[in-house]
């Protein structure tokens, strides 16, 4: 049926519509807050355990174990932040561009800039997410800095065999 009115164009449709404002960019706006408060409510909570366990009378082993487990609070604390400022940066900006051009100022962002935009923030997170957490394990930053820093041993190693 839809060819029998000739070619459809390849233009990319807009998707800001009310329906789609309201069905999914309102409510992710809701959950990403929700999911903030609650890891900022985890971090103050972290941080402020930390604080009270004050103990004069502390063997060396336990004052051992209360610095590891400062450094893993603090690291903890950290990942969450940056999970937080990820959450902002790409749940945010997305639903500013979408209320915008739904209250009808498209004059200044064009249809195509907009779905560009639009992809960039929705993807902006699943994509940096996995970096965070990967980083978080010691081998692997070991790793990545090892490979950064040194040069490759492997062409190396076949230069010096295919010479002898």
């Amino acid at each position: 049926m839809a060819t029998i009115d000739g070619p459809v164009p390849c233009d990319p449709k807009n998707t800001t519509t009310t329906l789609g404002f309201f069905s999914h960019d309102i409510p992710c706006l809701c959950i990403v807050v929700a999911i903030i408060s609650c890891y900022g409510f985890v971090i103050n909570r972290m941080i402020r355990s930390q604080n009270v366990l004050q103990a004069s009378s502390m063997t060396e082993s336990q004052v051992a174990k209360k610095k590891a487990n400062a450094i893993r609070t603090r690291k903890n604390a950290v990942t969450l932040g940056l999970i937080i400022a990820v959450s902002l940066v790409a749940v945010l900006p997305r639903t500013m561009l979408v209320f915008s051009l739904y209250m009808g100022n498209t004059s200044a962002i064009t249809g195509t800039l907009a779905l560009i935009f639009n992809n960039f923030f929705l993807l902006l997170n699943p994509v940096v997410d996995p970096v965070i957490y990967v980083l978080r394990i010691k081998k692997y930053r070991q790793y990545l800095l090892c490979k950064c820093l040194k040069n490759n041993s492997v062409t190396d190693a076949t230069n010096s065999t295919a010479v002898s």
